[in-house]
């Protein structure tokens, strides 16, 4: 159930039975309530193939948080041509859209996309904190980086200041 005017309002509840991606099964289902530009209510559950996405919270007003975890250890198996490997990690969402708190974990032993090349031993860590004086971080280790004209190794990205100054 929902409306559009005078503002999007929306509540849904689904389930997931007897679906597919890629030839694999498809699993899960959740709770989603949007009013504007909050979302009022997030509580969501998917297997893909063993891939696994939850997101559980809100999202849009002071005090919301809103944690989005993945764990796909398999993502060749959902059967989209353009990528391979894993991906785990959280990502943590907060305050509002104009206003955003984030922070963010990300991990992958092999992440490859297709005629882009194939990243290994990625780790990307990120923080965007609350307010014009909040701090505003990012790290991310590589260990290789294939692409189709040639090979990096061993990249280390450090970035620390404060929201304001950027």
């Amino acid at each position: 159930r929902g409306q559009r005017a005078p503002e999007l309002a929306l509540a849904l509840h689904f389930r997931l039975r007897d679906s597919r991606l890629g030839g694999e099964p498809l699993t899960g289902g959740g709770d989603v309530e949007l009013s504007g530009a909050r979302v009022r209510k997030a509580d969501l559950d998917l297997d893909a193939a063993g891939n696994r996405v939850s997101a559980k919270g809100a999202f849009g007003a002071p005090g919301d948080r809103l944690t989005v975890t993945v764990a796909a250890p398999r993502l060749a198996s959902l059967g989209l041509p353009t990528i391979a490997g894993d991906l785990a990690g959280s990502l943590l969402l907060a305050g509002s859209v104009k206003a955003p708190e984030l922070s963010a974990d990300l991990r992958s032993t092999r992440l490859a996309l297709a005629g882009a090349g194939e990243l290994r031993g990625l780790v990307v860590r990120a923080r965007l904190g609350e307010g014009e004086q909040g701090p505003l971080s990012g790290q991310i280790r590589l260990d290789v980086f294939d692409f189709p004209g040639g090979t990096v190794r061993e990249v280390a990205i450090d970035a620390d200041g404060v929201r304001a100054r950027h």
